[in-house]
């Protein structure tokens, strides 16, 4: 009996369970390739690794046994975005135990600019979440209208350097929130 290849990408994805490294040039060129790559490799290093999410292109890290962060490469992933190539979510469960110093080293810009939106606020109906039209949450002090509530509320869509580097302190903090527990 020949072997049977896997007969799409998710199948493919779903046996071999590819690490994102191996994934992201096949997505990602130049700057954002390295920045990417960089996250990944810095994520390694903190005890954060990406791992297979199980579903084609999509990776997730946990710490302490819950999940940290998420990273999903290609089309289909985001409904607000449809042209980003890549999406970074991080987990912030214990925001409010660091709210202090993200304002104070100036990082709220960095979670105010990126939330999620309800993106079904018209309809009545949000798919499997059912939150349309989102919920109104206050955010590092912040009131923000419309959040969805089915999603983590920030999203990073093709991050450049300086959301990088704002990822991976929020990352750290979050961290250290954990570490407390």
């Amino acid at each position: 009996m020949p072997d049977q290849k896997p007969s799409s990408l998710y199948q493919q994805q779903k046996t071999t369970k590819p690490p994102v490294e191996d994934i992201i040039p096949e997505y990602l060129g130049g700057e954002m390739k390295k920045l990417a790559l960089d996250l990944a490799a810095h994520m390694r290093q903190n005890k954060m690794a990406l791992r297979s999410a199980g579903i084609k292109n999509a990776w997730d890290a946990n710490f302490k046994g819950k999940k940290i962060c998420a990273v999903r490469m290609g089309p289909g992933w985001w409904n607000d975005a449809k042209d980003a190539t890549w999406v970074v979510t991080p987990y912030l469960n214990h925001l409010d135990e660091y709210e202090n110093t993200i304002m104070g080293e100036g990082l709220q810009n960095f979670v105010w600019d990126n939330v999620f939106y309800c993106v079904h606020v018209l309809k009545g109906g949000c798919n499997s979440h059912n939150c349309a039209p989102g919920r109104d949450v206050v955010i590092l002090g912040k009131k923000i209208k419309s959040i969805c509530l089915g999603r983590p509320p920030v999203w990073f869509h093709d991050p450049g350097k300086a959301e990088i580097a704002a990822i991976k302190r929020l990352l750290e903090l979050e961290q250290q929130a954990r570490g407390k527990k």
